[in-house]
């Protein structure tokens, strides 16, 4: 007699105090809010310029697997590259749309929680949602999660809230092959939503409905599919398949597995707790009811559903040889919507006030586990700075020194995209292009390359070579011989700190220049008897103490006269009484275009980089160059000052409020 008061008095009373279509609205306020933080702020993940530029080429008229490898199922560089002709090619751009499909797929997971139990239900679901911030990051750059999540949530939402019958089956079903077309391992959720639309079918209906979806599943997926397979069956299945799986020994394999199931229980432990408790609770609820199992399942069905769906999920992703915790991002939206039914079933149990206490408790580790996660990724950097950002700023730097339309030989291919400059066939799946121990018939036959055919891109010549330090580590075999193509053709005229998820700085190499740029100062100050430093180029007018201060020094051989000796360039920071506070001692080019090198004519960009000390006082500062020989240590002479060159004053006044200065250079030259 007690029961039915106990179950819903929580509910009125939580009710009275708040609606919750009103903390919907704020919840989904902060879930927007978080996803544009993301989508500005995430590091640049390597696999997103890979992704939009397969969205270009299909629409560019090429084929995916036959003109170019795609290691996944072909739906997303359509959807993407269609985004394309509107909003453009660049990395912010695929960011938004995949975060707009992500906040689309939050939306439709919380609208199937409050369909399972009431408005509530929703409430929860969006809670554990925007709380799980590594879930959220995968929604803030450009992959496969945002959309196929999207598909996923639309397929469940479909099986909430339509009647049985042929539209709620071929809706369903044309959601999951969308999905799967979007991310292969969504081919296992066809197996319980299967079930569930049986199962929920009324008896009559039942041999129906198995067949509808049958013919839904295999057409949908030929249609989607097929083509591809048609056209570059074998191409397509490495892809998507052998990419995944090969290199993998036996041992490794069950490494990699336990190592992931560590990683996941680690970066998700609130959603796994979550699921366990979820799991518990309806075979609680199912067994209560062993006389009559089936009627005890139907109110619960699309539970399990989910349930099992998400069991599915984790084991497919477990598969590959890349498998990742985050991968089980692709789980979170799934888990929200349980955890969303979860809690109002505790809330309206017989201890209301336990059970509030234990969601909050839930919710509040799950912030400080995720903000931990992050910080421990290094998903953004504190305070928050964008990464895009840099890689746009190495973009425009491509675009003043290359030629419209010409070529950059690059691994990162979101540079290129940036850029809007074309790369070499085969660079298009970025580090994962480099197949080193293949034999060249391999590499060309998959579209990818080996050392042989990079060396014969580097050695016919580009416009640029655009490489990280991490790029240039992963080069192997042939390295001496890659090496001498890349510093006997370019020369590394440009650095960019920072560049890629890993912090390395980007080498930027172009071939020999003849001419010194329109933004340099020229100059003509005779080092020595064979070297002429022609100009030199500040990186920024204005600094501040503890940021790092770039020069660019343009050197060229003297006409006539002999071939360069090697010698090293010193570039010295001076206070007042020109004490040394910072300096950089390197050959040309970072070491890599020593003077011995140089050609009749050529202008040689040499880059050096000061950090101002964090500490400097207001006033006025020098840097002084010049060049010595790396055996003697015996300076060159610089023709009228001695064996020095003061080129230029960096004064240094106080900023607002006096806690730190300003610099603004001064040319003294």
């Amino acid at each position: 007699m007690q029961a039915t008061p106990i179950a819903v008095a929580p509910r009125r009373s939580l009710s009275s105090r708040v609606s919750p279509n009103q903390v919907t609205g704020i919840l989904l306020l902060l879930f927007a809010a978080e996803l544009v933080f993301w989508v500005l702020f995430r590091l640049v993940n390597l696999d997103e310029g890979w992704y939009l530029w397969a969205a270009k080429e299909v629409f560019a008229g090429r084929q995916l697997y036959g003109d170019f490898a795609y290691t996944q199922t072909p739906l997303l560089p359509y959807v993407y590259g269609l985004a394309q002709l509107v909003l453009g090619q660049s990395l912010y751009a695929g960011r938004a749309l995949t975060a707009g499909f992500g906040f689309a797929a939050g939306v439709l997971g919380m609208a199937t929680a409050r369909r399972i139990a009431g408005p509530w239900a929703g409430v929860f679901a969006l809670a554990l949602l925007l709380t799980t911030f590594l879930a959220i990051t995968a929604f803030g750059y450009t992959a496969t999660y945002g959309l196929t999540s999207l598909l996923l949530a639309a397929a469940f939402y479909l099986a909430a809230r339509l009647q049985p019958g042929s539209r709620r089956t071929w809706l369903v079903i044309g959601c999951l092959a969308l999905a799967t077309a979007g991310r292969l391992a969504v081919v296992v959720v066809f197996l319980p939503i299967a079930v569930f639309l049986i199962f929920t079918s009324p008896r009559s209906r039942r041999l129906r409905t198995a067949v509808e979806l049958s013919i839904a599943a295999v057409l949908l997926l030929v249609l989607l599919l097929g083509p591809f397979a048609l056209a570059s069956g074998q191409q397509m299945t490495y892809d998507i398949f052998g990419f995944h799986m090969d290199r993998m020994l036996a041992e490794w394999r069950r490494e990699r597995l336990l190592t992931t199931l560590w990683e996941t229980l680690r970066d998700f432990s609130v959603p796994v707790l979550v699921y366990l408790a979820v799991v518990v609770d309806l075979c609680f609820r199912v067994l209560q009811h062993r006389a009559d199992w089936r009627a005890a399942l139907r109110p619960y069905a699309l539970e399990i559903t989910l349930a099992a769906s998400i069991a599915l999920l984790f084991l497919a992703h477990l598969v590959p040889r890349t498998a990742m915790s985050y991968y089980s991002a692709l789980q979170v939206p799934l888990i929200a919507i349980l955890f969303g039914a979860l809690a109002v079933r505790w809330l309206r149990g017989n201890r209301p006030r336990l059970a509030a206490a234990l969601l909050a408790v839930l919710l509040l580790v799950q912030l400080v586990t995720q903000a931990r996660i992050v910080r421990y990724y290094g998903l953004t950097t504190w305070p928050p700075t964008s990464q895009v950002d840099v890689v746009r700023a190495a973009a425009e730097t491509l675009r003043q020194v290359v030629p419209p339309g010409g070529e950059v030989l690059t691994f990162d291919t979101h540079l290129a995209l940036e850029a809007g400059l074309d790369m070499p066939s085969g660079y298009e799946m970025s580090i994962f292009s480099y197949r080193p121990s293949w034999t060249t018939e391999q590499a060309q036959q998959y579209r990818v390359i080996n050392n042989e055919l990079l060396l014969s891109d580097l050695e016919r010549g580009v416009d640029a070579v655009a490489l990280t330090q991490f790029d240039e580590d992963l080069l192997y075999g042939d390295r001496d011989a890659l090496f001498a193509a890349i510093y006997g053709k370019y020369r590394l005229a440009y650095s960019v700190p920072g560049f890629d998820p890993f912090h390395n700085d980007l080498h930027i190499y172009l071939p020999p220049q003849g001419v010194l740029p329109d933004s340099a100062t020229v100059l003509d100050q005779r080092f020595g008897d064979a070297i002429r430093l022609a100009g030199y180029e500040p990186g920024s007018q204005s600094l501040r103490p503890g940021e790092p201060l770039t020069l660019a020094l343009y050197w060229q051989p003297v006409s006539g006269a002999s071939q360069p000796k090697d010698a090293t360039v010193f570039v010295h920071l001076l206070d007042k009484d020109e004490v040394v506070l910072a300096g950089q001692d390197s050959q040309p080019c970072q070491g890599t275009c020593p003077a011995s090198t140089w050609r009749p004519g050529e202008v040689i960009r040499d880059e050096h980089r000061l950090t101002l000390p964090a500490d400097m006082p207001p006033g006025d500062y020098l840097i002084e160059i010049g060049m010595y020989d790396p055996q003697t240590l015996e300076r060159l002479p610089v023709s009228g000052s001695g064996d020095r060159l003061l080129l230029a004053r960096y004064a240094c006044q106080p900023t607002t409020g006096g806690k730190t200065v300003q610099c603004v250079a001064e040319a003294l030259n």
